[in-house]
């Protein structure tokens, strides 16, 4: 039901780890169009469980329908500009505290200290591109998580977790159908992802980067679509 949206067999890797999709969570909110090609959307949703983050990922964070704990909740919100039928233009925020009121460490070695409870607010901020023409097809991400309290998180939760973590990809693809058949609602494409990402790209003072989170990655296939709704 995913993968004649995007290209490979999995989503890209800076949208399962540092966006971690498919995300969904509860809430409301508003959308429509402000002009001609700008829309816009606009929500208040339960937030992330930050006791699920991860020195590689926050996609443990996700949490599921009637289970969700609803003691923080968090603002997002998006724009996108359309100034032809080809391109597409956009960006998007998630603002709020991702605690849920269950983060609390000792912060200090005397046992008689109380612990430290953190509210983790998290900003990430996300730009994307998508250019589509004649065959050719573009697609562009680049987003960043702000994270504070990442001390205490990563102490509560036993491993590093960064105070900041960052990523990008962009993607090139040709199809090849309207050459090699004219008039055919097949669709055969050739497609080139280049993706780096750091999740550890800054860490809170007394803990070490892990190495891992560092990652970059080339895919390459070739997506055949026989209908639509059907990728090979």
């Amino acid at each position: 039901h995913e993968p004649p949206f995007y290209h490979g067999n999995q989503r890209p890797i800076v949208e399962r780890l540092i966006i971690p999709s498919t995300w969904s969570a509860n809430g409301l909110g508003l959308f429509g169009e402000l002009a001609p090609g700008l829309s816009y959307r606009s929500y208040v949703v339960t937030s992330l469980d930050a006791s699920g983050f991860s020195s590689g990922d926050i996609r443990g964070g996700r949490q599921k329908g009637s289970k969700e704990l609803a003691n923080d909740f968090s603002w997002v919100g998006r724009l996108d500009w359309e100034p032809t039928p080809e391109l597409l233009l956009g960006a998007s925020a998630y603002l709020g505290d991702q605690g849920q009121d269950g983060i609390a460490a000792d912060m200090d070695s005397n046992p008689v200290t109380a612990d430290v409870e953190a509210d983790v607010c998290m900003q990430m901020y996300e730009a994307h591109l998508q250019y589509r023409s004649h065959g050719l097809e573009l697609r562009a991400l680049g987003v960043t998580v702000d994270l504070d309290d990442a001390d205490v998180l990563s102490t509560a939760n036993g491993k590093t977790i960064g105070s900041t973590m960052e990523g990008w990809y962009a993607e090139i693809a040709y199809d090849l159908m309207p050459v090699l058949s004219p008039g055919s609602d097949q669709y055969l494409a050739p497609w080139l992802r280049y993706s780096a990402l750091d999740t550890n790209a800054d860490v809170p003072a007394g803990f070490s980067a892990d190495p891992s989170a560092d990652r970059e990655l080339l895919e390459v296939g070739v997506a055949w679509k026989p209908i639509s709704n059907v990728v090979i």
